[in-house]
């Protein structure tokens, strides 16, 4: 599976799978270094079947003890929500079409109608990144999948806390629109090809994430590296890090970002420990 396709995606509530590694944990807190309250540092994978969702005691009771709820976009503002949206028009003139010889645009189309159920001509002016977006949510396999994401937000809403963003959306989409839509449109027709082999490796990283092994999973989406990773990972970590400082001056912050975020040199344990912070799992 491509690499954009992990990073794109990376009321049954199904408890975590057993640890034994002390250090393999979706949640993390985050103290010292001045700090007068506890903050948390959640790893979300952005789509997943209901019955493999990881939501154990030591995450819910973080979130509750938290007094803002932190994600990679504020997804409570809706502006935010249709800039990330428009982000996904291309703008450079061309029509999805164009970024496909004329046999290799017939399958394209055949698949958007068939598999996505979507008419082609709604996404004639999309990119190819936005296209690679639909075909990767369905590497998932099942058909009640759920947002972590959506999930957090709604618990958010019900508890009345503040929801923020670590970014706009118009810095997420230039991000993407940053990945070269030439690359993204071979990784359409390779996905197109390959949807059963994607279902398969999708399936290798849920139950790495069930492990609650952030290490490996990680290690497998710099494995699957095809592309450059600093942008999607390192370099938005190293621009969030000031931000979340700032964020947990004066407040309990729950962060939910994707887990690949997490783990390796410039990971945001990393960085938050450099920067003098106690990172540590929750535990009992």
């Amino acid at each position: 599976m491509p690499l954009l396709a992990i990073v794109l995606l990376i009321a049954t509530w199904a408890s975590a799978m057993p640890v034994k590694n002390p250090n393999h944990s979706l949640i993390w807190q985050i103290s010292g270094n001045g700090l007068t309250k506890k903050s948390y540092l959640f790893g979300t994978i952005h789509l997943i079947c209901r019955n493999d969702f990881v939501w154990n005691k030591h995450m819910k009771k973080s979130f509750n003890a938290s007094e803002k709820i932190c994600f990679e976009m504020d997804l409570d503002d809706r502006q935010t929500m249709i800039d990330a949206a428009m982000g996904f028009i291309d703008t450079s003139g061309k029509l999805l079409s164009d970024y496909f010889s004329k046999e290799e645009y017939k399958i394209v189309k055949k698949f958007i109608k068939d598999s996505l159920d979507i008419d082609p001509v709604l996404l004639l002016k999309a990119t190819p990144v936005a296209l690679e977006n639909q075909i990767s949510m369905l590497s998932v396999g099942c058909a009640n999948a759920i947002a972590y994401e959506d999930s957090l937000l709604y618990m958010a809403k019900k508890r009345k806390k503040e929801v923020w963003g670590l970014e706009s959306a118009k810095e997420q989409i230039d991000v993407l629109t940053g990945l070269s839509n030439e690359d993204a449109a071979k990784e359409v027709l390779e996905d197109i090809k390959g949807l059963a082999a994607n279902r398969a490796e999708y399936s290798m990283l849920v139950n790495t994430y069930k492990h609650q092994d952030i290490e490996t999973l990680y290690t497998l989406i710099v494995k699957e590296n095809a592309i450059d990773i600093a942008p999607l990972l390192d370099n938005r970590n190293a621009k969030w890090i000031s931000r979340m400082d700032s964020m947990m001056a004066k407040n309990a912050v729950f962060f939910a970002v994707g887990a690949g975020h997490l783990w390796g040199e410039k990971g945001l344990i990393t960085l938050l420990t450099q920067k003098g912070y106690t990172v540590e799992p929750v535990k009992e």
